[in-house]
């Protein structure tokens, strides 16, 4: 298994997904499909081929973090799977093509269409993939980390002085989702 044969399948897969969505209001003309990163996920004991292999895949729609299981994974299609990565677990959707064969993704940017060029979209890709790649521990809290060692503020002031509603505040204890969680599926607190 090369890295080139897999990008290449993966490639193949959203072109020919393309044609189909050409329609969407999302769809940006200045995007081409394009996998960025795509690398194996060492686990220090494997060979490569027995390893799992993940990337970003851009699209003229989205943005994707895409992984292709190692062989012994059995994943049932529509299931959840959990890729840990460097900066923690993501939660990715298994499904299945032909010209994959087995895979998960989930993604991380629905609409592109302020993407301004390719090379925009594969800096934000390549940027993603860095935060991917390093340590959770580095130095970076997150929002949950970070209600745990100040209570939250609440500065926000209703949109008028006849506007009696007010959102519920935010509980220090429960789970919530780093920035950079959000954008890559990852979940802080489990």
């Amino acid at each position: 298994m090369t890295t080139e044969l897999n990008s290449a399948g993966i490639t193949r897969f959203y072109l020919a997904a393309a044609g189909r969505m050409r329609e969407l209001p999302w769809f940006n003309p200045a995007l081409r499909v394009e996998v960025v990163g795509w690398q194996a996920l060492p686990d220090g004991t494997k060979a490569p081929e027995h390893c799992h292999w993940f990337g970003i895949v851009i699209t003229p729609w989205s943005l994707l973090l895409w992984a292709k299981p190692a062989p012994h994974i059995t994943l049932e299609k529509g299931s959840d799977w959990g890729l840990t990565l460097p900066a923690g677990e993501c939660i990715l959707t298994s499904a299945w093509a032909e010209e994959t064969g087995p895979y998960a993704s989930t993604s991380l940017l629905s609409d592109t269409t302020d993407i301004r060029t390719q090379d925009d979209a594969r800096t934000i890709a390549e940027e993603i993939l860095q935060q991917l790649l390093q340590p959770a521990d580095a130095g970076h809290k997150t929002l949950s980390q970070q209600s745990k060692n100040q209570p939250p503020q609440h500065n926000a002031q209703p949109a008028s002085d006849t506007d009696e509603q007010q959102a519920d505040p935010v509980q220090p204890d429960s789970p919530m989702l780093s920035r950079r969680g959000f954008l890559t599926g990852l979940r802080t607190g489990r």
